[in-house]
């Protein structure tokens, strides 16, 4: 089901999101190839744009600089890696995530050259727009907040009815002297989210942290699609803006 729901997602992405799509198909051979791909390579000078970046990743965990400089990093990653999460770490902030099949990445990546570079706050609402309008047609009203007891939690996850959907991350940098500024969801399609929360528990508490995740503050597309199914006919609900937790 994963698979089909995500084409779906995508060609809704296509359909609505009014910039570029970029889908890479497929999964890195290594987790952290798939991540480190969110900073292009080349970029051409002087040029102002935006795009999506439509992509999955190996199964793994994906955590933060700041967990990557840890003491008990080194010891975590490895013992994660044996249980069959192997660790990548990325640029953004935040704490770890779960990358696997059923979790459909998409990251707003904006070149600009020059000055006048708006909030990051109005990077991170135009992200969670695009989403929110690709899950309209599946009768999903997503907004936007915290979400408590949730993994890497923060003002910016995708929300339905109170429960995360998707979390965000964002970092800044500048690439042949053009700022590049990316903004990264992983929105869950489908899957054990019970297990992506075990796995990720174990790895922050070797690392030292205190991690205890509600599994009811998290739920998938999939999910509410099949708790849609079981409940009686009514009218589909009007999607929420994102001005807060929905």
């Amino acid at each position: 089901m994963a698979d089909a729901l995500e084409q779906a997602i995508i060609a809704n992405l296509h359909a609505s999101a009014g910039l570029p799509v970029r889908v890479e198909h497929g999964f890195p051979a290594e987790p952290q190839i798939g991540v480190d791909a969110d900073t292009p390579q080349l970029v051409v000078a002087g040029q102002d744009t935006r795009w999506l970046r439509v992509w999955r990743n190996s199964r793994c965990l994906v955590t933060s600089r700041r967990q990557g400089r840890m003491p008990r990093f080194a010891e975590a990653a490895a013992a994660s890696a044996a249980t069959g999460w192997p660790v990548a770490v990325r640029r953004s902030g935040g704490t770890t995530v779960a990358h696997r099949s059923g979790v459909l990445n998409i990251s707003l990546a904006s070149l600009r050259a020059g000055d006048g570079n708006p909030a990051v706050r109005q990077y991170y609402l135009a992200l969670l727009e695009i989403i929110a309008r690709a899950l309209e047609p599946f009768g999903i009203a997503a907004g936007h907040g915290a979400v408590a007891r949730a993994h890497c939690d923060g003002d910016y996850n995708l929300v339905w009815q109170g429960r995360k959907l998707a979390g965000t991350a964002g970092f800044v940098t500048r690439v042949n002297g053009t700022g590049l500024r990316v903004f990264h969801a992983s929105l869950a399609v489908d899957g054990d989210l019970d297990e992506d929360l075990t796995a990720i528990e174990r790895f922050e508490q070797a690392l030292g942290e205190s991690a205890d995740y509600d599994r009811r503050s998290h739920v998938s597309v999939a999910q509410i699609i099949a708790d849609r199914i079981t409940q009686p006919t009514g009218s589909i609900p009007q999607r929420a803006t994102l001005t807060g937790e929905r």
